[in-house]
């Protein structure tokens, strides 16, 4: 008899058991539940942030450096470098037609053929893509067709817009300093060879996830003579009586300046060469 009623006892609590929560619990266990999240969430969304804004600015930091030593192990063996300018069309962003088209950003140097990787007079030519913040690269021997596409190197570069109330961004002749700048060789000799001076904001702005880097690279192959070196400060490089400018450069349609090409076919290193051409920064 008595293990009769101890094996019902135990039914009836195993049923008890598998009867589950009832509604007011499963109501109260809700509501403790969204105080819980209510309160953790706030105070966790900052950390989250925070840790989104560092990936970001680790990554944009770390692709910024790999531009950087790139450039300058490449610029260094240069024997001129251009002057910056824009390109000669407009560039959309393909993902997105909200953005606004614009001109890209370029700069082109020269090295010798006895200071290049292929043995050849070589060009290496960068740009800056607005709508897209991508900073980008293509290279060339002087005397082959160059590639008509370029490999980014950076994809989160943030323009740095002209302002010309301050005229920053801009130099004298309303040529872009960011993100390159060419800075001419000195007949004082205060500066005997080209420099090019990189400076580049990356990663998000709305998150105040960035990364600021600018430094200055010099040419060690180039001098005051090189052929785009601006040593009469006419804003276009050297003046024909000079030997070397020619007036029938790069025009400069922002700028309304002429700017020499120094990676055109026409033009030699050696500074003798029958003219620039009429091209312009290849788009």
């Amino acid at each position: 008899m008595a293990i009769r009623t101890l094996r019902r006892t135990i039914l009836r609590r195993v049923e008890a058991a598998d009867a589950g929560m009832t509604m007011v619990e499963v109501l109260v266990a809700m509501l403790l539940t969204g105080i819980v999240l209510a309160i953790m969430i706030p105070a966790m969304l900052p950390y989250i942030k925070y840790a989104n804004s560092s990936k970001v600015r680790s990554t944009s930091t770390s692709d910024a450096q790999i531009v950087f030593e790139r450039i300058d192990s490449e610029v260094r063996f240069a024997s001129t470098i251009n002057q910056q300018g824009y390109g000669a069309s407009t560039i959309a962003n393909p993902n997105d037609a909200s953005v606004i088209a614009e001109k890209a950003r370029y700069i082109e140097w020269l090295t010798p053929a006895e200071s290049s990787p292929t043995g050849k007079a070589f060009c290496t030519q960068w740009r800056f893509v607005p709508a897209t913040n991508a900073i980008e690269e293509r290279q060339w021997n002087l005397d082959s067709i160059p590639p008509t596409t370029f490999t980014q190197r950076l994809e989160l570069a943030i323009d740095q817009k002209p302002d010309a109330t301050l005229n920053q961004n801009v130099d004298a002749w309303d040529r872009p300093i960011y993100p390159f700048a060419m800075s001419s060789a000195s007949a004082s000799g205060r500066q005997p060879l080209q420099s090019l001076t990189l400076w580049v904001y990356a990663g998000q702005s709305e998150s105040a996830a960035t990364t600021q880097i600018k430094t200055k690279f010099v040419a060690r192959n180039s001098e005051i003579l090189s052929i785009t070196n601006d040593n009469a400060d006419t804003g276009w490089g050297q003046v024909p009586a000079d030997g070397y400018g020619d007036p029938q450069g790069h025009q400069d349609s922002v700028a309304g300046r002429k700017v020499p090409l120094v990676c055109n076919a026409s033009v030699r290193a050696n500074g003798t060469y029958t003219s620039w051409g009429t091209g312009v920064f290849r788009p």
